[in-house]
């Protein structure tokens, strides 16, 4: 009776032990430790003391590494393509650089782009033409002499040659006229050779008909009306135009009333 009783109050303990949740620990015993006295205490390093032969130093730390922010690359736009590609190009071929441009004297700017307009229209100028000579022969009138003549003035200064206007009717007549041309240089003071006298028309040939008329007759409303013309003032000028006609012709018809009065 007695031993059930002991059974039963074992069990209850256990399930109370259970209900608890406390795990059961198994403890290992402690063993003894030395005593004070006979523990030496270890002697701290002296301040630049030297390490002992054959001892390695710890190697440092690594250090940490800080993580920078990540910039998206900027998009590039076709101007930036244009920068970057073409225009290094364009200024190395027809651009150039600044700091390579030399500017040219004002007074040798002028003086080529005028010479170069007198020379042009020299070569224009160094023309014979058919009406220079006599008709169906190539003997030269006295205009034609005159010509020849100021042309021979011009033959030592520049590179053009003397051109004889083609008669493409006969061809033959043409070249009669060449070397009569050509021999009457041979006589004056600046005797040339027979390529300086050739058939055909200049390189720089002048205005046409219809050019010519137009742009002397703004030179001629220009002149009447003293330049207002030429400023958007064309009403003054055909004005004055007028005027001045009116006034030539009152003072014509004035005076031929005098005359006839006499």
């Amino acid at each position: 009776m007695l031993e059930a009783k002991h059974h039963w109050m074992l069990v209850g303990g256990l399930f109370l032990a259970a209900a608890a949740g406390e795990p059961t620990r198994a403890e290992n015993p402690r063993l003894p430790g030395l005593p004070a006295s006979m523990v030496e205490p270890v002697p701290a390093p002296a301040t630049g003391a030297t390490r002992p032969a054959g001892v390695v130093a710890p190697a440092p730390a690594p250090e940490a590494m800080v993580e920078m922010p990540y910039c998206r690359p900027r998009r590039v736009g076709p101007l930036a393509r244009w920068h970057a590609n073409c225009k290094a190009r364009a200024q190395e071929k027809y651009w150039g650089y600044p700091e390579e441009f030399e500017d040219a004297p004002l007074g040798l700017m002028v003086n080529s782009h005028y010479s170069a307009a007198i020379a042009r229209g020299q070569e224009a100028r160094m023309v014979l033409w058919q009406y220079d000579f006599v008709a169906g022969s190539s003997e030269l009138k006295p205009r034609g002499r005159g010509q020849l003549a100021r042309m021979t003035q011009w033959l030592a200064v520049n590179q053009f040659p003397i051109c004889i206007e083609p008669t493409p009717y006969a061809p033959e007549l043409a070249e009669a006229r060449r070397q009569v041309v050509w021999h009457e240089l041979s006589l004056g003071p600046c005797p040339v050779g027979l390529d300086r006298v050739v058939v055909g028309l200049p390189g720089g040939y002048g205005l046409e008909t219809a050019d010519a008329l137009v742009i002397d007759r703004n030179r001629v409303s220009q002149t009447l009306s003293r330049g207002a013309a030429a400023l958007g003032g064309s009403g003054s000028g055909s004005g004055s135009g007028s005027g001045t006609s009116s006034s030539a012709g009152g003072a014509g018809s004035s005076m031929s009333s005098g005359s006839s009065g006499r």
